[in-house]
């Protein structure tokens, strides 16, 4: 298809990735490269050549490989986690909750993201679990975890342990918090 699109000018040159398998090469058995063609013609506008480029793109390939299966990886821990798990904006607002920390509090996922975490702290704990957070995010504490309550949908109230963690970029700069949460007593 390409080289007749090349013959008929309706296309100038085409590029494509093509995976090879390496039967002399018992560690990389996988070679990637990207071609990319484009027909020459002479003065006359008559093809005259092919030119061809191959570019090796083995390494990028297995990385995007890698990171697919490193996300599956993380994506099954999360959904699938014994105990309830949620990343929060530094302001407080719900980023991502796990399936666990849906049936803790008794809502949906989507009920969850359009609240923050002092919507669903008891006030008795509201204060504590600030100040906790402030010192986390300030390095003024070692300390990650704390017992409080939740208020579950219906209005009853949940007995947990959240351990938080304060998530960075690479210069250092806090991101959000990744809290995981435990029921006690259940």
């Amino acid at each position: 298809m390409h080289l007749r699109q090349l013959f008929s000018n309706e296309i100038s040159n085409y590029s494509l990735e093509k995976r090879f398998i390496c039967k002399w090469n018992k560690y990389n058995q996988e070679q990637w490269v990207n071609i990319s063609v484009s027909l020459v013609r002479n003065e006359q506008g008559i093809p005259d050549y092919f030119l061809g480029v191959v570019e090796d793109i083995s390494l990028r390939k297995w990385t995007e490989d890698a990171l697919r299966e490193s996300e599956a990886r993380f994506c099954a821990i999360f959904e699938q986690a014994a105990v309830g798990i949620y990343q929060i904006k530094l302001s407080g607002e719900f980023i991502e909750v796990n399936p666990r920390f849906c049936e803790i509090t008794g809502y949906s996922e989507s009920e969850l993201l359009d609240l923050t975490w002092q919507d669903i702290t008891d006030l008795d704990n509201l204060n504590s679990f600030t100040e906790l957070m402030f010192n986390i995010l300030n390095n003024k504490t070692h300390t990650n975890s704390i017992q409080k309550q939740l208020i579950h949908k219906n209005g009853q109230l949940v007995q947990v342990k959240t351990n938080i963690s304060l998530v960075c970029d690479r210069l250092n700069i806090p991101q959000y918090f990744l809290c995981v949460v435990e029921e006690i007593g259940k």
